[in-house]
């Protein structure tokens, strides 16, 4: 056993290096992107102005005989210059600001492909400069410096084109994500892998074209390959454009339904702004189709790369290809809509996320191993057990059938659970649930602060909401009640059924705790009777029981050691986050341990996010949490307060940090958006009614942020809709709760 410990210390040991490494790796690549995207925005500007320069110079010196003879192939490489140049000085702006405040994944896309767009007409204006001029005047350097710009100019225009469409996949495969419908995003896949491979094959032959090392006028076996790649690329163009369209407009359908079948101000309004930002896409693809094709159409036609067509010139080739490219810069960056402020809250989400990056690595680097063995162990042992997302569904769904009879959704607290349900359910086999459930140790890839005294069903609709990418619980709770059938359908869609999460009431042994004590003599929820007892005989470990480590805390006790497991789960894996469960009643930010490890998760660098019930609900206790201040938390023991106090150095910063996770990363304004994440929130509203019209039992009037619903039970005249308030003098209510279960009693007189 000593044997196999020190093994188990050495290979943690291994691994805790191997992802300080990787955490540290990913910390300068990202560094190194950041740098490399300033200087090549400062690249870009001093090289548009030398450009600009120098073809302004040419321009007036147009007709000198001392500088050009005046020949047609003068003239004409000159206007090639001059068109291409513009077209980069016009896209250098563009690209400039794009680059140096981008900050979200989306908007950095966007940026590289205006890079690459810039880069290509850039290179093809000094390309035709290098013809024109030759390299100051030295004779023989021409043709090479030639040959130089005109491979990369040609490859950034191919590597800009695949860009745009890689931007469309990525916005399809989001809507993926939030719709969880097929949206045919496997053969835009495939379609956007057989255009880049046609790219690969047109590429060298058409630089040999453009440095006129083809002979386009016979049918050469080259000359057939360029026309068949060249058909084959706008060909799989036209599918990549049609399939995003299709995609589109599918999605168009369920906005447009959810906006005609919601009902209130508010809602409307943002299921508008949510319509207006798939529509914004759809224009921004029929708006490519002339650009993007009939324009690439006319250019190859000009060209001559489609054998046996000869040569048909509409107008000059090099003021299509800018002309397109411009347009194409300019739907690229109204289609991301990162002028209407999504760039400026881009970079402070960046540098936020750098800064949260750099503590992290801080910490894991740091980050030592329990001298205690007996304690690290035991460390370790709890922070493998994991339940995942079917297990806890199925769990919530045998509430009321095969466990705890009379379970309420509505009114049955995780307290309640724990002590009529897991309790019992574990009394033979003396484990935590979750290893009960799973029969060998599973990681976590997050951890769910909750408080017991909030709803069980909404602690089961936290963890789904955060697998599905929900801003809040509200709706996935109200879903559960009506069909949990349609929950596990979005789970398997999405790919997060098997997901694990650390839940403390299925991951603690109970009964190694409290299951043979009611302490304070805690009653259910709906029936008012003392919670029972458990009868185990397992031996109990309190925060003082034998044995204790050097600071007389006790080794095996499992309730002492949640920010010890907690940083070891964070040192050991980069993915592991912390996800805040919080009360419809915002009591969890007085309690002291669940703001400890808030504390702990914040002082670690881990991610975090803050799932309420409905923007209503925190709405209503903005004045308090405005007031919100960690020295004002409570416990059931006075001196947890002063242990968790003492491991926050600076309250004040901690209270700030509260402040900026409710407010600032909750509340987010829908204008600083990119159009990714407008699109991941107008696909969310579309799959809330598309659910709400297949089931056909509920209204989803509520939007991601506002539960309009919860508003209008808050607007309600009186209460007669509500359920009356439990009391022990209450016979009546308490009768027909215990023999209804489930039912919500709403007039006690009548029953």
């Amino acid at each position: 056993s000593a044997k196999a410990s020190r093994i188990g210390l050495v290979a943690m040991a291994v691994s805790n290096l191997r992802i300080s490494g990787c955490e540290s790796l990913s910390f300068r690549v990202r560094r190194v992107k950041r740098a490399w995207s300033l200087l090549a925005a400062t690249f870009i500007v001093l090289s548009t102005l030398s450009e600009f320069g120098f073809l302004l110079g040419l321009v007036c010196e147009w007709r000198s005989p001392s500088v050009f003879s005046n020949s047609d192939i003068h003239h004409a490489l000159l206007s090639h210059a001059f068109w291409r140049g513009i077209a980069a000085v016009l896209i250098a702006p563009m690209a400039a600001i794009f680059l140096g405040k981008a900050g979200t994944k989306y908007l950095r896309e966007v940026a590289r492909y205006l890079f690459f767009a810039w880069l290509g007409e850039f290179s093809h204006c000094w390309r035709y400069l290098a013809q024109l001029y030759g390299l100051d005047g030295l004779d023989g350097l021409d043709e090479g410096f030639s040959m130089l710009f005109n491979v990369v100019g040609t490859g950034s225009t191919a590597i800009s084109l695949c860009l745009i469409f890689k931007l469309q996949l990525e916005l399809i495969l989001g809507f993926r994500k939030s719709v969880l419908l097929s949206l045919g995003e496997q053969r835009l896949l495939q379609s956007l892998k057989a255009m880049i491979l046609t790219f690969v094959m047109v590429f060298p032959l058409g630089c040999l074209a453009n440095a006129g090392r083809l002979d386009l006028g016979e049918a050469h076996f080259a000359t057939v390959a360029l026309s068949f790649f060249v058909l084959l690329t706008l060909a799989l163009e036209v599918v990549q454009i049609a399939l995003g369209m299709l995609a589109l407009r599918k999605v168009l359908r369920l906005a447009t339904y959810a906006k005609d079948e919601t009902r209130g101000a508010e809602c409307i309004a943002r299921l508008e702004q949510g319509h207006r930002a798939i529509r914004l896409q759809y224009m921004r693809l029929a708006g490519t189709w002339p650009c993007c094709i009939l324009l690439q159409v006319m250019y190859v036609l000009a060209k001559g790369w489609l054998w046996p067509i000869p040569s048909m010139i509409f107008m000059e080739e090099n003021i299509l290809i800018a002309v397109a490219q411009f347009i194409m810069c300019l739907l690229a960056v109204w289609g991301s809509d990162g002028l209407n402020g999504a760039l400026a809250n881009g970079e402070v989400k960046a540098l936020t996320e750098m800064e949260q990056l750099e503590k992290r690595v801080r910490s894991v680097q740091t980050y030592e191993f329990d001298s205690d063995k007996g304690w690290q162990e035991k460390v370790e042992e709890m922070g493998c057990r994991g339940l995942s997302l079917l297990a806890l569904l199925e769990f919530y769904q045998s509430l009321g059938k095969d466990h705890m009879p009379h379970f309420n959704p509505a009114f049955h607290t995780t307290n309640d659970v724990v002590r009529e349900a897991i309790i019992p359910l574990t009394s033979k086999t003396k484990q935590a649930l979750a290893v009960q459930i799973h029969g060998r140790p599973k990681r976590p890839t997050k951890m769910i602060t909750h408080n017991w005294g909030n709803l069980f069903a909404d602690l089961v609709a936290v963890a789904i909401a955060d697998a599905l990418g929900e801003f809040t619980y509200g709706k996935i709770a109200k879903l559960l009640g009506h069909s949990p059938e349609k929950v596990l359908e979005w789970l398997e869609a999405s790919g997060k059924m098997h997901e694990t999460v650390w839940i403390c009431a299925f991951s603690v042994n109970q009964h190694l705790s409290i299951c043979d004590r009611n302490m304070g003599h805690g009653r259910d929820s709906v029936t008012q009777l003392e919670y029972p007892v458990c009868h185990c005989a397992c031996p109990k470990f309190m925060n003082d029981s034998e044995p204790r480590r050097s600071d007389g805390s006790s080794i095996l006790c499992e309730m002492n050691k949640f920010d010890d497991m907690m940083a070891w789960l964070a040192a050991t894996d980069r993915n592991f986050h912390q996800v805040i469960a919080v009360d419809q009643d915002f009591e969890l930010f007085s309690r002291a341990w669940c703001v400890a490890e808030i504390a702990e998760a914040s002082g670690f660098g881990m991610g975090q996010r803050l799932l309420v019930a409905s923007a209503w609900h925190l709405e209503r206790h903005t004045p308090k949490l405005r007031n919100l201040r960690v020295q004002g938390m409570k416990a059931s023991r006075p001196e947890d307060v002063t242990v968790i106090l003492a491991k926050i150095p600076d309250k004040d910063e901690f209270n700030q940090m509260l402040q900026h996770l409710i407010f600032d990363r909750l509340l987010t304004n829908w204008n600083v958006l990119d159009i990714a994440e407008k699109l991941n929130l107008a696909g969310h509203m579309a799959r809330w009614q598309n659910a709400a019209r297949d089931l056909n039992k509920f209204h989803m009037d509520s939007n991601l942020l506002d539960d309009c619903n919860d508003r209008s039970r808050a607007a309600l005249p009186n209460d007669e809709d509500k359920p009356e308030p439990v009391h022990a003098s209450n016979p009546p209510v308490l009768l027909a709760r215990s023999l209804i279960g489930k039912a919500i009693v709403t007039d006690a007189r009548r029953l």
